[in-house]
């Protein structure tokens, strides 16, 4: 790896099909999603992070947030295709580092935290193991 710094994709569903345990709350759905992108920001070990999403003006507000690209689907396709189309796009700057996919969903999300995992995951790689969310529980 020539790099550790770490590349994300960040697939985020539309707020009127976000996940049914927020009852509908198109703000809470998308203040979750822009504080876990920020968190991710905001981690040491992450360079660059390309949210996915079908919703074109959360989109364009987590620009602000400092190494934030964003790819617009037409309409939401689903996670897999979400990964690729962020797979695509983070390929625009090279393979150097390693990738990860982290949900848009994930409130309370601490930068120090994902740097925690991303070593992890990066580890368990290099011993041939897999890492996933229980093993931080």
């Amino acid at each position: 790896m020539e790099d550790a710094r770490w590349q994300l994709i960040v697939p985020i569903k539309p707020p009127n099909v976000a996940k049914s345990r927020l009852h509908g709350s198109e703000a809470l759905a998308r203040a979750i999603a822009r504080d876990s992108v920020a968190a991710a920001a905001r981690a040491e070990l992450v360079e660059r992070i390309v949210v996915v999403t079908a919703d074109a003006a959360h989109a364009a507000s987590l620009l602000a947030i400092a190494h934030v690209g964003a790819v617009l689907e037409a309409e939401p396709r689903g996670i897999a295709a979400a990964i690729d189309a962020g797979l695509a796009e983070l390929d625009r700057y090279g393979r150097g580092h390693p990738r990860a996919v982290l949900l848009g969903d994930v409130p309370a999300l601490q930068p120090a935290d994902l740097d925690a995992a991303l070593v992890n995951a990066y580890l368990a790689e290099l011993f041939g193991g897999e890492v996933t969310a229980k093993d931080f529980r």
